[in-house]
């Protein structure tokens, strides 16, 4: 973690900024550079909540304090009169979290564990043509020199990567431990990651140029919510674009959203091995009859990704721009569309007063 990220980093529960106390420093090497940050530390905020940095990464789920307990017991004589305090006063928003989140952190912290750099396309697309989509869905032409960009669900940090690339100065975020690949692989010093819940987001809102969510707000309890607290971050000026799941009217997945009633509730490494022995073969002698080629870790992410979230919800596009217009965005336009779903945009009227 770099000294710079605590400049937009706020406390989830209250918005005011954070006190650290720093236990240790790392130097992290990137492309043109070295850099010394702060590897491990506890940050504290007058709300009582408290967060733990580890490995680099601030960890700033609401539930972080029974997450990392271990941690904190190891680095905080106070741990357990801090804990007590916080939950007695924020228990049940705590375990609630704690409840609706844990299902979806190990089900894609699982998924993103299936993609290999290099051997593993990213939903379809090699590493250039992914990067193509992405500015076709930020509806730019390749540079984003000087922007602030957040990219909510990060995942993979590929988007994040390719932002950064392109100029822009970037924050991901993601809930699942896939945020710790994507931070310990990244070489461009302006990328900050950070594992977070996005309906409690602890950033300072209004500044960034740049809000995309890609496939990650229908995957929570409600989407219309998500879309109405990621919008906080958006400047007025600045650009939101977020890409989401539309109806698909074809039998076979109609099946398999029938079949989420169930699979939904097993344990995601379960349904893995059901689905390698049983929907995979039959996934690659389909593909092989239409003369397609994938390779098996491609094919187990489709399945994972549609029968393993505990939350998957679709939207049309005219349903999601009511939601733009609600929020005070104006020239809205889908940007891109393909059989699965779509990306909308929409520009922050600059007349919306903090």
């Amino acid at each position: 973690m770099q000294q710079a990220l605590l400049d937009f980093l706020r406390c989830p529960v209250s918005g005011n900024n954070l006190e650290i106390k720093i236990i240790d420093y790392r130097v992290k090497q990137y492309e043109t550079t070295s850099i010394e940050e702060i590897n491990n530390a506890i940050l504290f905020s007058d709300s009582g909540f408290f967060f733990p940095v580890i490995d680099g990464i601030p960890r700033m789920q609401l539930e972080s304090v029974l997450l990392f307990s271990d941690f904190f017991q190891k680095h905080m004589t106070d741990y357990e009169d801090r804990k007590k305090k916080l939950m007695v006063k924020y228990g049940r928003i705590i375990t609630d979290c704690f409840k609706k989140n844990e299902a979806t952190r190990k089900s894609f912290s699982f998924e993103w564990s299936l993609l290999k750099g290099g051997e593993t396309k990213i939903w379809h697309s090699d590493l250039t043509q992914f990067r193509q989509e992405l500015f076709v869905e930020l509806d730019e032409a390749g540079t984003l020199e000087g922007r602030l960009a957040i990219d909510i669900g990060c995942g993979h940090g590929y988007s994040s990567h390719f932002m950064a690339e392109a100029g822009a100065t970037v924050i991901g975020i993601d809930m699942s431990f896939s945020i710790e690949v994507a931070y310990e692989q990244l070489r461009i010093e302006h990328v900050h990651f950070v594992q977070a819940d996005l309906q409690f987001l602890p950033l300072v809102h209004r500044q960034f140029d740049i809000v995309y969510s890609s496939g990650v707000i229908h995957h929570t309890n409600n989407t219309e919510l998500s879309f109405g607290i990621i919008q906080e971050l958006t400047k007025p000026g600045g650009k939101l674009i977020v890409w989401l799941y539309h109806p698909i009217p074809a039998l076979i997945h109609n099946i398999m959203l029938f079949a989420r009633r169930l699979t939904r509730h097993i344990s995601v490494r379960i349904q893995f091995w059901i689905y390698f022995f049983t929907l995979l073969p039959l996934y690659l002698l389909v593909i092989r009859i239409k003369g397609k080629k994938m390779k098996w870790r491609e094919i187990m992410i489709d399945l994972i990704d549609i029968l393993t979230p505990y939350y998957r919800y679709e939207h049309e596009p005219q349903e999601t721009e009511c939601w733009y217009v609600k929020h005070g965005y104006e020239n809205i336009n889908v940007t891109d569309r393909n059989f699965f779903g779509f990306s909308i945009c929409g520009i922050k009227n600059i007349t919306i007063v903090p």
